[in-house]
């Protein structure tokens, strides 16, 4: 019985539909429509594995580009790690992850979050424990100001927001760098999520309701500061931010306590995570 390492095969419907079958419980939903609407690009690099014409794991290289200290960095992230459930103890993760590496071994740097059932694996394939933070602003003030949400089924409410993109976040001190095809991605498989348009600083933020309030995951483009920003979105008091602020008056960090984990390949960029209250943005996390 033999073991191949599929890549490449965006438009091959059989394989597109096994990984998609496969990566379903990691990811939420299906990909199907994301692709039929040609937002899977080369920012999204799947690898599949496959013994005699069945799958039995699959793993993905996001390419993002990370914006800090006014440059931004080609950046990998692994995420959708999954091996059928018949098929594990294998070391079938194992075999795709090194895959990948191999393959993206010229990026300044490669990253992947984990659980604590599986950091482990990751750190004996040369990954290191990184800490991470969950930011908050503290003293926001409501103003009276227009929100508008934004329906992606209309192509100027996609253009808009695509427009966005191409701004990153100004307020953050770590942010996606032109990352409209992976927010599309977020946006598609998490109904939760609802992107609004803030029309007095020409912002758009991306956010989630939760128990006691809203949560800025986002904001992309705008002028003015943090706090003007998030004023506009009605909710007094403290709103949890899915970034690092570039201002961090009025705000508050602490580590994060939901159990996963942060690891990062040492050697290339080496980036500010170790000494700095920093964390990656979270829809940076696929």
């Amino acid at each position: 019985m033999s073991l191949t390492v599929m890549r490449e095969f965006r438009e091959n419907e059989p394989l597109r539909r096994a990984f998609d079958a496969l990566a379903q419980p990691v990811l939420g939903s299906s990909l199907m429509e994301w692709h039929r609407q040609g937002y899977w690009t080369d920012h999204f690099r799947p690898y599949l594995l496959v013994r005699d014409g069945v799958p039995l794991a699959c793993a993905v290289a996001y390419l993002q580009n990370l914006c800090w200290d006014g440059r931004v960095h080609r950046c990998v992230q692994i995420g959708t790690v999954l091996t059928d459930p018949a098929a594990r103890g294998e070391g079938f993760a194992r075999q795709l992850i090194g895959e990948i590496l191999q393959d993206w071994e010229t990026a300044e740097f490669i990253f992947l979050l984990s659980g604590p059932d599986t950091a482990g694996l990751f750190e004996s394939l040369g990954f290191a424990l990184r800490p991470e933070f969950c930011w908050r602003a503290d003293t926001v003030v409501p103003v009276r100001s227009e929100t508008i949400p934004l329906d992606l089924q209309l192509p100027r409410d996609r253009e808009l927001l695509w427009a966005h993109t191409l701004e990153g976040n100004p307020f953050a001190a770590l942010t996606l760098h032109r990352s409209y095809e992976l927010l599309l991605l977020w946006l598609m498989r998490d109904p939760a999520l609802q992107p609004v348009f803030l029309p007095r600083s020409d912002t758009v933020a991306v956010l989630r309701a939760q128990p006691g309030g809203l949560c800025c995951l986002d904001l992309l483009g705008g002028r003015g500061t943090l706090m003007q920003a998030l004023s506009q979105l009605g909710q007094d008091g403290a709103i949890p931010l899915g970034f690092a602020p570039r201002e961090t008056s009025g705000c508050t960090c602490r580590p994060k306590e939901d159990g996963s984990r942060l690891l990062v390949l040492p050697g290339g960029c080496e980036p500010p995570f170790a000494a700095s209250r920093l964390c990656l943005p979270v829809l940076a996390h696929s």
